[in-house]
């Protein structure tokens, strides 16, 4: 099983005031109730696209690996989680 050293959240972009709160919010969840085995010094990072991918693997691969070639994770062990609190969108990357 993979253990996950950093957790990339990443919103639509979005001009409400409420979207910072919300962030904050999953940030917080995500850090106390993790759906999966997370280190001890995960570093969370928040990022925002004009539009997340579709659920589906097709769409949700080719955005994974570019955050991981960004984030120097290339080629490790992922998982994401889509959230979508008050009609906001997120989508939380796990990267091993």
């Amino acid at each position: 099983m993979s253990i996950y050293s950093k957790v990339v959240v990443v919103g639509e972009s979005s001009e409400s005031p409420m979207l910072e709160q919300l962030e904050q919010k999953l940030l917080r969840s995500l850090a106390q109730n993790p759906r999966f085995p997370l280190t001890p010094d995960v570093e969370f990072i928040t990022e925002y696209v004009p539009q997340l991918p579709a659920e589906t693997k097709e769409a949700v691969e080719p955005f994974v690996w570019s955050l991981q070639q960004r984030h120097g994770k290339r080629g490790g062990a992922w998982q994401v989680d889509f959230f979508d609190p008050l009609g906001f969108s997120f989508m939380a990357v796990y990267l091993e």
